[in-house]
């Protein structure tokens, strides 16, 4: 098996009790969760200004942005009223309180609107894809008249040339001279 695809598959914490799944590339990185408070501290990250630790780096410097910084360029333009200006450190922390502060089925001005003009454009988009299938079954449906009758004409051309065939072989039988005319 590829490199690539043994890391992506998906195997058990082999720790007894725990019944979680990982990617296989994910996995040592949990296991270090099972690990005593001592062996820890030897894997985890520290903040320098207040010792708060974490076992991914990434939580450190997360918790550094939102505790001990001040930039706060996510804000929550809630249009409501009141209108709610806060700021936060990070865009899922602002998700977060828009999702306790401001949830879905509050009254936001305009929120109906907004659903119903996306119900607007569904049903718009049902009616032409309707009309377009009508369209095609009717350009369908032509199509096969004409085919039919083509069909018709060539029948009716046929059925007169056997019948002008039969006029000429009668006729010149019936001249009774016996020699043939040229056209039987």
């Amino acid at each position: 098996m590829p490199p690539s695809r043994t890391r992506d598959a998906k195997v058990p914490c082999p720790h007894p009790g725990c019944q979680s799944i990982f990617l296989a590339r994910d996995l040592p990185r949990h296991l270090r969760t099972h690990l005593s408070p001592e062996q820890r501290r030897a894997y985890e990250y520290e903040c320098k200004a207040c010792g708060h630790r974490s076992l991914q780096k990434v939580n450190v410097v997360q918790h550094i942005i939102s505790k001990h910084v001040n930039d706060r360029f996510h804000e929550c333009l809630y249009p409501g009223e009141p209108a709610c200006n806060l700021t936060f450190t990070t865009s899922s922390i602002r998700t977060k309180h828009r999702n306790d502060a401001h949830p879905p089925d509050t009254e936001y001005p305009g929120w109906q609107s907004v659903l119903y003009l996306t119900l607007i454009l569904l049903v718009i988009g049902d009616i032409i894809f309707v009309l377009v299938l009508v369209l095609v079954h009717i350009l369908v449906l032509a199509l096969a008249v004409l085919v039919f009758l083509v069909d018709i004409v060539l029948l009716v051309l046929l059925v007169l040339h056997f019948l002008l065939v039969l006029f000429l072989s009668s006729s010149c039988a019936s001249l009774g001279t016996g020699s043939s005319c040229g056209a039987c």
